[in-house]
């Protein structure tokens, strides 16, 4: 049986054993190194802003005057779940509620320049309550960005690196709110070419937590277009 399941899987059992065990959580990771790493880590935090609603809810401006509600075939409009503005740029977001939203085909944007919004829309979205958030990438983009730091945490923990740094992280307190304006990517899976980030500037995540699904909005600091990935995990 177990030389089947060898030859199945391609790797010696034991191989598949010893990751999982890896991945396990060590629980001896010690309150000096968590504080040594945050240390070395808060001058690249970045500020993220966790908005705690999917949707807002504006009644007072038109928006079929702005621009066309995008609809699904069978012409049932999408439901505006808000507009967001970066600098410049302004996105607004509209999901199709007759299906599950988890892939592309569900939703649609409309991109906008910021100075071209009406003044009662941006009033309205000055008003939404933001929470500050402290963001940190994840691991496996420490070691893109930060090598340095990569090697000090794997210096210290060779066996438990990855468990060191999410330990760090829980100290910044991360978000699970459906829509994270700014601070780094938190990606689902990593699948990510990091090298082809260098020229995008993160706008934002919108995430649907029940089907492990999230959208991310870049903005491409070369052709200055929107560019959008999705992952599910």
């Amino acid at each position: 049986m177990f030389k089947y399941l060898e030859k199945l899987l391609g790797k010696p059992i034991k191989y598949y054993e010893n990751l999982m065990a890896s991945k396990k959580e060590h629980t001896e990771i010690t309150k000096l190194e968590i504080e040594t790493i945050t240390n070395t880590l808060k001058p690249h935090v970045l500020k993220a802003y966790a908005l705690e609603k999917d949707t807002m809810h504006f009644d007072t401006y038109p928006l079929t005057d702005i621009y066309p509600i995008p609809q699904n075939k069978k012409e049932i409009p999408f439901k505006y779940t808000g507009t967001y503005l970066f600098d410049n740029v302004a996105i607004s977001l509209y999901i199709d509620l007759t299906k599950g939203f988890n892939d592309k085909k569900n939703y649609d944007y409309v991109v906008h320049k910021s100075e071209d919004l009406p003044a009662s829309l941006k009033q309205e979205v000055s008003n939404i309550e933001k929470i500050e958030q402290q963001s940190l990438p994840i691991w496996e983009e420490v070691i893109h960005r930060f090598p340095d730091i990569h090697k000090a945490i794997t210096t210290m923990e060779p066996q438990h690196p990855w468990t060191l740094y999410k330990k760090v992280k829980e100290t910044f307190k991360p978000t699970n709110a459906p829509i994270v304006m700014g601070g780094y990517p938190q990606w689902r899976v990593n699948d990510v070419d990091f090298r082809k980030l260098k020229n995008l500037q993160f706008l934002m995540e919108y995430r649907v937590n029940e089907k492990d699904y999230s959208i991310y909005f870049f903005n491409d600091l070369t052709t200055e277009q929107l560019l959008i990935m999705e992952q599910k995990a």
